[in-house]
């Protein structure tokens, strides 16, 4: 019998727990063994570092593809607060095909809850408008300013909620462009 790899790479764990910052704030710090990455397995689609089902500081790089979905979930420990999601990025000098793709940022409580969506402008545009840092430094989307905002879960959205997971993605799925270069270092939600 043969092991054979299965295309898509699975998050390591059931769930990540937040856990509270020195001034008692929970956040929660999504790397790479903790997220679910379509093709990750692929080595035509995206790069993993080694290992990476125990990677804690890497990013993952997509090389190329069509169909970009990064997900994952969280657990609350507190539900009488609300949070902020985002995704820490960066572009690699020959990345292409983020000036049309339209990217979104999606969080769903509970696996059959209500669903919200963000969209982000153009990963060009965030990648051009970082100053004076360099070209390839990672950044955070959504960016308050760039994207109307940051993305946000009000306390009364997750009070609400009979659920005490939160799933999230990022996604470009609809387009059916070729884009790459995009590396994703982790995702943070933070307790407003």
């Amino acid at each position: 019998m043969s092991t054979k790899l299965k295309p898509h790479h699975q998050a390591t764990a059931d769930s990540v727990a937040c856990t509270p910052d020195k001034e008692g704030k929970y956040v929660c710090i999504i790397t790479l063994k903790n997220l679910n990455i379509t093709w990750g397995n692929d080595p035509r689609y995206w790069y993993l570092p080694k290992d990476s089902q125990r990677v804690v500081n890497g990013a993952a790089e997509l090389k190329q593809t069509s169909w970009l979905e990064v997900t994952g979930k969280v657990r609350f420990t507190t539900k009488d607060v609300g949070y902020r999601i985002s995704f820490k990025v960066s572009l690699t000098a020959n990345s292409f095909g983020w000036s049309e793709a339209p990217v979104f940022l999606m969080v769903k409580f509970g696996r059959k809850g209500q669903t919200i969506w963000k969209r982000i402008k153009s990963l060009a545009r965030h990648h051009k408008n970082k100053l004076p840092s360099s070209p390839t430094d990672p950044f955070d989307i959504p960016d308050p300013i760039i994207d109307h905002g940051p993305f946000e879960i009000s306390k009364d959205q997750i009070s609400s909620i009979r659920y005490d997971e939160l799933y999230f993605g990022l996604y470009e799925v609809w387009s059916g462009k070729w884009k790459g270069g995009l590396q994703i270092h982790e995702v943070r939600f933070q307790q407003l």
